[in-house]
């Protein structure tokens, strides 16, 4: 039977956890990424790709500045 030595139980422990971490960190991170991209686009682009959700279309796309701009001279 093949058996796995202490320090290769701890490199697979080590591996899991980075990879729990990457994927919860991805997680919580997305919404704030969703949020920054969506800042720079239109209304219409936002919520023309939220369903199905895409990463590549949240990521690529027309970005403008006239959401600030219309902050900054309406207020």
């Amino acid at each position: 039977m093949f058996t796995l030595s202490r320090k290769h139980k701890t490199a697979i422990g080590n591996i899991l956890r980075h990879i729990c971490l990457i994927l919860f960190a991805f997680i919580f991170l997305m919404p704030i990424l969703w949020f920054v991209t969506s800042s720079f686009k239109t209304n219409e682009e936002v919520f023309a790709n939220i369903n199905p959700f895409s990463l590549a279309k949240m990521l690529f796309g027309n970005y403008t500045l006239t959401s600030y701009i219309s902050i900054f001279v309406k207020y």
